[in-house]
């Protein structure tokens, strides 16, 4: 690391992954309002930083929903209570409150600072609370997450329409890592689906591990190790690389804990990063690269065929995201 590691230490993920009952894989340690984006003091609070905060903490209020919705799914379709017959409405009211987010409505009111918007991520929370595991189409919970979608269309933008295509034309020239790291092609393509022949020697890969240490240029260093910290063009992959390795690290299970708040208060920190970079430097590609941030959805507890959708991030990660070819690189 460039700086003391805190937020991605090895301790810190292990509180952030173990929160002292390994049959508890609901309740994470890290706080849900933690996942809330706050401007950092050095941030200045501009119509920018006005409209980040506004689109992030809305769709935060959505992923806390979420989160607990996928729980309440998976334990409800174990099977075990079903074989047996003693599945009951009871049993399903009774998960449907475990899995309750922990945020109270002031807290909303004052992370939202428009009040539709406040209301309809207020209104998604209360529908939740009465959920009572029925979510087909016109019941009040289904009536709430649609309005929730609805509003979400309606909020301020930070980039055009017009800055997204550009963006998307000339992301390739912009982004090419062979730039800052000629070679780093034929590494990317050792890992990639139809490439399974020659890999690197166990010599070579320590020569490559010493690089990664002893690099101080940002955008080499990110490349090269996906690592946090000061600002890169690199930082959004660097973070969804992060947050789906160290879910794999742990457990790439539907059973397994997983601290998506934990995961949000890093996505915050990225989002000071380049907002801190936006503000000494007008950048309309990373603004665009923050709305891929902020859009960028919550671990799902059943993503894959495998179990959560780290598993498929890891793999995509491998063969086409973020990787020039024929196929799509993730973005918007």
């Amino acid at each position: 690391m460039l700086s003391t590691q805190k937020l991605t230490s090895w301790d810190t993920m292990m509180k952030a992954f173990y929160n002292g009952t390994e049959a508890d894989y609901l309740h994470e340690s890290t706080s849900a309002e933690k996942a809330f984006f706050q401007p950092e003091t050095d941030i200045k609070y501009t119509e920018l930083t006005k409209v980040v905060m506004l689109r992030h903490n809305y769709c935060a209020v959505m992923n806390r929903v979420l989160h607990g919705y996928e729980w309440f799914q998976r334990i409800s379709s174990d099977g075990s209570a079903e074989d047996d017959g003693t599945l009951s409405k009871k049993d399903t009211l009774r998960w449907i409150l475990l899995s309750q987010p922990i945020l109270t409505e002031a807290f909303i009111t004052n992370s939202i600072e428009s009040r539709k918007s406040a209301e309809a991520a207020i209104g998604l929370v209360r529908a939740y609370r009465r959920f009572d595991g029925n979510d087909d189409e016109g019941t009040p919970f289904y009536k709430a997450f649609l309005h929730f979608k609805e509003v979400f269309m309606d909020l301020p933008t930070f980039v055009t329409g017009e800055e997204l295509d550009s963006f998307e034309k000339e992301f390739w020239g912009w982004y090419n890592k062979e730039q800052f790291v000629p070679g780093i092609s034929a590494l990317i393509k050792m890992n990639m689906k139809g490439n399974e022949g020659e890999k690197l020697t166990e010599d070579q890969l320590k020569k490559l591990v010493l690089r990664v240490k002893s690099e101080k240029d940002i955008d080499k260093r990110t490349i090269l190790a996906l690592e946090l910290g000061l600002y890169s063009r690199y930082l959004l992959e660097a973070w969804i690389s992060w947050r789906a390795n160290a879910q794999m690290e742990h457990s790439p299970s539907s059973f397994s804990l997983i601290p998506n708040n934990y995961y949000d208060l890093i996505r915050v920190k990225c989002l000071n990063t380049m907002l801190r970079h936006c503000q000494e430097e007008d950048d309309y590609r990373t603004r665009c690269l923050m709305e891929n941030l902020i859009l960028c959805e919550l671990v799902h507890r059943m993503g894959s065929l495998a179990g959560n959708s780290s598993f498929l991030t890891c793999m995509h990660l491998s063969y086409n995201e973020f990787i020039h070819s024929i196929q799509t690189c993730g973005l918007l």
